[in-house]
């Protein structure tokens, strides 16, 4: 680019900067609510995706080393149950602290407030849905996993994380996501604001969010007191 500039004459350098300054400007200038103000389409395709980003290729592979690791053991029903049950444990666990620590986190401290919140309506519907998933494997999987069926104390701590999961998903997270949709709408309306009722819509938000964040916080609390109870039954070799 600098070369190409160089040999310009310096007042068609100066113009073509303030060009290439405002064209720039104009990609990376988003308003707070995500929104391209001059109105050009900025979206496309990244790049085209190479084989291994494929699903099936994913699934084939993941696959494959499926069945060398069960070809190199004995291959019983308790052993299908118990690698359900982990792999289970390890989705429900690693999407908690992934949402909850790190991506969320990341997220709302470099998008605009308005594209954060319309991400997070589309995750957070997945999110409740995996870990709802994950509960019904592990709690579906304990009684043919562990010998004498299923241990009651963790019956019940796997099924407060799955009722906590399930009564975000279904109720208190659609109810955050409306009000927060509500108070969005307010606020992008042409004209005068209604500043009162955009200030109740924040508190009731408010309300819910801190809902639903104890509702994930007593399911984090729950899944890794599984994770102690399930270390407690592996040796891994170690006399």
């Amino acid at each position: 680019m600098s070369q190409m500039f160089t040999s310009r004459a310096s007042a068609g350098t100066a113009s073509q900067t303030a060009a290439a300054g405002s064209s720039q400007e104009k990609e990376h200038s988003l308003n707070e609510n995500g929104a391209n103000p001059s109105g050009e389409e900025l979206s496309g395709p990244m790049l085209e995706p190479s084989a291994f980003n494929k699903n099936w290729v994913r699934l084939a592979w993941v696959s494959a080393a499926l069945v060398v690791a069960a070809r190199s053991t004995e291959f019983l029903p308790v052993n299908v149950a118990v690698f359900i049950h982990l792999m289970a444990w390890g989705l429900w666990l690693g999407s908690n602290i992934w949402t909850t620590f790190i991506a969320g986190i990341t997220m709302f401290k470099n998008l605009p407030r308005q594209t954060f919140g319309k991400l997070q309506a589309k995750l957070f519907p997945q999110y409740f849905a995996v870990a709802i998933a994950a509960g019904v494997l592990q709690i579906g999987t304990l009684a043919f996993g562990v010998p004498g069926g299923i241990a009651r104390t963790q019956s019940i701590t796997l099924g407060v994380a799955f009722v906590t999961s399930l009564a975000n998903w279904l109720y208190v997270e659609p109810v955050a996501t409306n009000l927060m949709f509500e108070r969005y709408n307010l606020e992008n309306a042409p004209g005068e604001k209604d500043s009162a009722k955009i200030k109740q819509l924040y508190k009731q938000f408010g309300k819910f969010h801190g809902i639903s964040s104890l509702l994930n916080l007593v399911a984090l609390g729950a899944v890794i007191s599984h994770g102690w109870w399930l270390a407690s039954k592996l040796s891994l070799g170690i006399a």
